[in-house]
């Protein structure tokens, strides 16, 4: 499961949050920021992990985080790298099966029956019958057909490309919730996922 760290920093870190692509956040707890070293506890499967991490440089720490005797789980924070973007997709190419990724996210979408109009990221708390934003559909997609989601892979890049045709650049906070969550009726996000479409067989046929 790809995450990210949302930081808040106040000279020190003062909070860290844990938030997976799709899926509900997790705030770490007591957290201690000292010249050397980050300490908190960390909430995973009900099990109160102490985690200590080093400092590594001004923006990474790296570490372990233990409960009694369980495995420990070694944790690094750091910012956005090369390496990052490409575990998200960033290298892959075009192929049919973000075609596929596409059709899929259309087909839970419903025809607009079973959209969500306020998104929030969050995919994991909703309940039957399921209601799915843009990001969402493109998520649990790309779980089905690729069996993981990444943020970057060329499917959800085409989206993203599609939404600032229509936009004209527009600048989002969010890209994909935002305009999921301004746009007035749902031909606006079925167009998009069709351009989407027509963006991937363009970058096949460009391999060819």
């Amino acid at each position: 499961m790809q995450c990210r760290f949302e930081v808040q920093r106040e000279g020190v870190i003062r909070a860290i949050t844990l938030a997976p692509y799709g899926f509900s956040p997790t705030k770490f707890q007591e957290v201690k920021d000292t010249n050397t070293q980050l300490t908190f506890s960390w909430t995973n499967n009900r099990l109160a992990y102490q985690c200590r991490l080093l400092k590594i440089n001004e923006l990474a720490y790296e570490g372990d985080c233990s409960y009694e005797h369980k495995p420990s789980i070694r944790l690094t924070i750091h910012d956005f790298t090369k390496e990052d973007a490409f575990l998200q997709g960033d290298s892959l190419h075009a192929s049919p099966a973000d075609i596929k990724i596409l059709d899929r996210a259309l087909e839970l979408l419903g025809r607009g029956q079973s959209w969500n109009r306020s998104d929030n990221r969050v995919c994991d708390v909703s309940t039957y019958p399921y209601k799915w934003s843009l990001f969402c559909a493109l998520h649990q997609a790309s779980i089905e057909i690729g069996a993981d989601y990444r943020h970057l892979r060329p499917a959800v890049q085409a989206a993203r490309q599609a939404i600032n045709e229509v936009s004209a650049g527009k600048k989002y906070a969010h890209l994909l919730q935002d305009f999921n969550n301004e746009s007035p009726d749902f031909t606006v996000i079925e167009k998009v996922l069709e351009r989407a479409q027509e963006i991937i067989k363009e970058k096949i046929a460009l391999r060819q």
